[in-house]
């Protein structure tokens, strides 16, 4: 069998991309960064094109180039980082939602994350940019294919609910002791 070389895309919430190569058989996804750091990931180059088109149209800028096809990298993984500021670098879950299709997901956003996927399940229409859905990771946006949203709806994410509740109680702890010394002022709802 030929294998063909292929890239892993590796996404964190600053915005570093890392490419790296690998062999595989066979490509499962394809890859395109927008100009406002959006993330597009789609099973066809032509989801990416008509998501592309979808957002130039409703935006109103007739004018807007939707890049060649040839401009989307092909992609055999896809790891994507789920996180909001304040966060603990030691306290990410690994899910592995498909194969090939990874998040990691800080405690501080595993919340976030169920929310999301439940307001995706009640009406996934509100979700759906063109031919993908949209999926806040905290510091950007990450349009994905149906099979991936689905997937992302469907994993166990109770299997890490314990490990995250005892991350949360032991920085919150944290963050008071902080508070207590003079050393944090967090914000406080309603109150500015």
């Amino acid at each position: 069998m030929d294998c063909i070389k292929t890239k892993s895309l590796y996404i964190t919430s600053s915005h570093s991309i890392l490419l790296g190569k690998a062999c595989l058989c066979k490509m499962k996804y394809y890859f395109y960064q927008g100009g406002s750091g959006d993330l597009f990931f789609g099973t066809t180059r032509d989801e990416l094109t008509r998501t592309l088109k979808y957002i130039r149209d409703r935006s109103g800028e007739q004018d807007g180039i939707i890049p060649p096809a040839s401009e989307f990298s092909k992609l055999e993984k896809i790891c994507v980082t789920v996180d909001f500021p304040l966060l603990s670098p030691e306290q990410y879950i690994r899910a592995e939602v498909r194969k090939n299709v990874v998040f990691s997901v800080n405690a501080n956003a595993f919340d976030h994350i169920q929310r999301s996927l439940e307001a995706y399940a009640r009406d996934k229409n509100k979700f759906k940019w063109g031919t993908l859905y949209a999926l806040n990771t905290g510091s950007f946006w990450c349009l994905l294919p149906g099979c991936i949203m689905e997937s992302l709806r469907r994993y166990n994410w109770d299997q890490h609910r314990a490990q995250v509740e005892k991350w949360l109680s032991d920085r919150e702890k944290k963050l008071c002791e902080l508070e207590r010394n003079c050393a944090l002022e967090r914000p406080r709802p309603g109150l500015n």
